[in-house]
């Protein structure tokens, strides 16, 4: 499965090559958690086991065509490191801690997809974007069920303030972003992490798409 996302994301690169457009860096910082479905026996209805409130650094590089004058197309690689190192169990008190251990420190997304962008307002010095992303990727942490992670897909959503300079593009990204998957070794199998980010970045037009 990983094989085939990494080949349809090398095609997507190339696909983007050839079009000539902009090569893009951004990295930033967010926060957030990581929940898993609860399965104590003696929790009633849906509850959630919660990592405490963690502190990532996403890393992302893209390749994207202007379409039009108002959309860009385009693939993302992504890298996000993220700062925990356990799970607190819904039904967990102080006396008693029942924690899942997910790192020593820190663990990490690995992974890749599709990004879109809609402009929605453009002067001769900046345009304002909604951009979005979905794609899949690879989780490394030491939680005890890893092998059972399945389903793994990521999407995020928020506003694109692009500056532009000639041949290099500025850009300020805030968003939100979201990574769920399916637990094959739980009996309520479902895991989500969402984090708040903000992002900094730099396009650089590497052909003439006008």
């Amino acid at each position: 499965m990983l094989k085939h996302i990494a080949l349809g994301i090398v095609f997507g690169l190339c696909f983007s090559l050839q079009a000539q457009s902009y090569l893009g860096l951004k990295f930033g910082g967010g926060v957030g958690w990581w929940l898993q479905e609860s399965n104590a026996p003696n929790v009633n209805g849906c509850a959630w086991d919660r990592s405490h409130l963690n502190f990532c650094v996403p890393l992302e590089l893209s390749i994207e065509k202007k379409l039009g004058k108002r959309i860009r197309f385009g693939t993302y690689l992504l890298y996000t490191a993220v700062r925990d190192y356990e799970i607190v169990e819904s039904t967990d008190v102080w006396v008693d801690p029942d924690r899942i251990p997910i790192a020593e420190q820190w663990f990490s997304m690995l992974g890749g997809g599709l990004q879109g962008q809609y402009n929605f307002f453009s002067t001769p010095k900046f345009d304002l974007y909604g951009a979005g992303q979905v794609g899949f990727f690879h989780l490394n942490t030491s939680h005890p069920d890893k092998l059972g992670f399945e389903k793994k897909y990521t999407f995020s959503l928020g506003p694109r303030l692009v500056i532009k300079k000639k041949q290099i593009e500025y850009v300020i990204n805030p968003n939100y972003t979201g990574y769920q998957f399916t637990n094959t070794l739980q009996k309520n199998g479902r895991h989500k992490m969402y984090f708040v980010n903000f992002n900094l970045g730099v396009n650089f037009k590497i052909g003439d798409i006008d």
